[in-house]
């Protein structure tokens, strides 16, 4: 692995392969959370609305440099960063790099295509309204950041993307502000020697202009816990229980990500999808989920059950939860919990594109890359006491909040 940084300040990170796949991408360390209130949804419009027109090129001029060499383009945004990235043949690695140079640089974000745009999100919008358990994720992270940019919708809502449409000047002074040279990371995996990606990544991105400022994140909100239920008309009961947890940055990372391993994830001996799927056949599916931020994080557990069930489950749940923090976790379970985490790790890195998009992201947030054998390292020092510990903080009751989606019931 390579990592470098061009004199413009953004950050490079390339892993050469012998492959006649290549995979490039750009991750910007902007999300959600750094909209105001006014601007909800424009980090998703903009990851949308890229490639719709630059000063050089038109959509269709865009479009037709990346399908005519049969290149697949994919992006994401998320609450705390954006990431647009392309898989193509090994050969084209100039074309990429000038296309992506050109929509990062020199976007113009035409009226036209723009509301164009909006008009796709709003069908997504509309199609998440048809889903409840994308719905209550929304509305419980809402509840748990009240007041706060972490808690909006990331999709943004039909009235503020109505504004957009009237005030576009809003977009590109999102972009203007937040796509900052310091926040940017252009990654690549591919058959390219790390010498000559160095080259392409001086040639079309290291001429850009040097747009670098300080961008302080609004602080989170006081937490006030909630126990809510809405009515609706679906089928079942949806539920999320969950809280807030520790940041990217905080020492109990690495052991609630453990824990949150053992007690919720999707391997058949969890202690959630044993007691609550395979002994008792009381969900279909039953998960839980941890997610940090630079400051914060999310703990959250969301199942899905008929009605009459739903207080039986929620029992279940929280004995295993007091369990937990009552009970110092004995060496063997510890032992197999962390060979079971080492090995999903190591999975997911076996996919090129996912270790690419995973260093990436520890780059930008941590400006390092650790290796497997480090990540394997750290995982081995977490001990007994480290899970009894984080237990206790993330799982005390007035931590805990619990969202219900209830059908109605005649």
């Amino acid at each position: 692995m390579y990592i470098s940084q061009l004199n413009n300040g953004l950050r490079v990170l390339h892993i050469q392969h012998n492959s006649p796949v290549s995979h490039f991408g750009i991750l910007i360390n902007t999300g959600t959370r750094d909209e105001l209130q006014n601007e909800n949804g424009c980090a998703h419009l903009v990851e949308h609305s890229l490639f719709k027109g630059t000063s050089n090129r038109s959509a269709k001029s865009l479009a037709l440099g990346l399908d005519n060499i049969g290149a697949d383009i994919n992006a994401y945004t998320t609450k705390e960063d954006t990431c647009v990235h392309v898989s193509f043949l090994s050969e084209y690695y100039p074309r990429i790099m000038d296309i992506f140079a050109d929509m990062l640089f020199y976007s113009t974000f035409p009226e036209k295509e723009i509301c164009k745009e909006i008009n796709v999100i709003k069908e997504e919008i509309m199609s998440c309204f048809d889903s409840p358990s994308e719905v209550i994720y929304d509305d419980f992270e809402n509840f748990l950041f009240t007041g706060h940019s972490l808690g909006r919708n990331i999709l943004g809502t039909a009235q503020t993307l109505d504004v957009f449409t009237n005030n576009l000047d809003i977009v590109r002074n999102f972009f203007s502000n937040n796509y900052l040279n310091n926040e940017i990371v252009l990654w690549s995996d591919g058959n390219l020697s790390e010498k000559k990606f160095m080259s392409l990544c001086d040639k079309y991105f290291g001429n850009s202009p040097l747009k670098t400022h300080s961008r302080e994140r609004q602080h989170v909100t006081p937490y006030v816990g909630f126990n809510k239920v809405v009515d609706r008309d679906d089928v079942q009961c949806n539920v999320v229980m969950g809280g807030r947890a520790f940041s990217s940055y905080e020492k109990g990372r690495d052991a609630f990500t453990l824990l949150n391993h053992i007690l919720g994830s999707d391997a058949i001996s969890s202690r959630l999808n044993d007691k609550v799927r395979e002994k008792r056949g009381l969900v279909y599916q039953i998960e839980s989920s941890y997610t940090p931020y630079c400051d914060t994080g999310i703990f959250s557990i969301f199942y899905e059950c008929e009605y009459d069930a739903q207080e039986k489950v929620n029992s279940i749940i929280r004995r295993e939860l007091n369990k937990l923090k009552a009970n110092r976790m004995g060496s063997l379970q510890l032992g197999i919990a962390k060979k079971r985490l080492k090995g999903y790790i190591a999975v997911a890195a076996d996919s090129r594109l996912n270790d690419a998009i995973s260093s990436a992201k520890s780059l930008s947030v941590f400006n390092k890359v650790d290796d497997l054998k480090t990540v394997f390292r750290r995982i081995d020092t977490i001990t007994e006491d480290d899970m009894l510990e984080v237990a206790n903080i993330v799982f005390d009751e007035n931590n805990l909040s619990q969202l219900i989606y209830r059908p109605q019931v005649s």
